[in-house]
């Protein structure tokens, strides 16, 4: 689900630098890497259990526009924001909309990929 090549301050400070010089692009191409680097550093950053840096990741995936093409991004930024919420409030109607895009996933024919979200929401609730 995640690359990492770093531990998660390093890759969160080299990823720091990238966002810094290129949150202003309208280039879709570059909107779409960050947006993955974005996904990527929450998916990290709760499978290591340390959500120091969600905020400043959703926040700053929020200042990227929503194409067409980023949908997938943006619906695993919102998947990893609702676990996250959840964490703090347990609030059963984050858990709800993790479990519905768990279902958009595997609707939209990615079963493996929805199976490994849903394994990744068991193993964090």
């Amino acid at each position: 689900m995640t690359v990492s090549f770093y531990d998660l301050d390093s890759n969160l400070m080299i990823a720091k630098n990238a966002i810094i010089k290129f949150i202003s692009s309208n280039e879709t191409e570059i909107q779409e890497v960050l947006l993955a680097i974005l996904a990527n550093l929450l998916c990290l950053s709760i499978k290591e259990n340390n959500y120091n840096y969600v905020d400043y990741l959703v926040t700053t995936s929020e200042k990227l526009p929503l194409k067409p093409q980023f949908f997938f991004y943006k619906d695993m930024i919102c998947f990893y924001k609702y676990l996250s919420s959840y964490h703090f409030n347990h609030n059963k109607d984050d858990l709800n909309k993790c479990q519905t895009i768990i279902s958009n996933v595997k609707f939209a024919g990615m079963s493996e990929y929805g199976s490994e979200l849903d394994k990744f929401l068991n193993n964090h609730i």
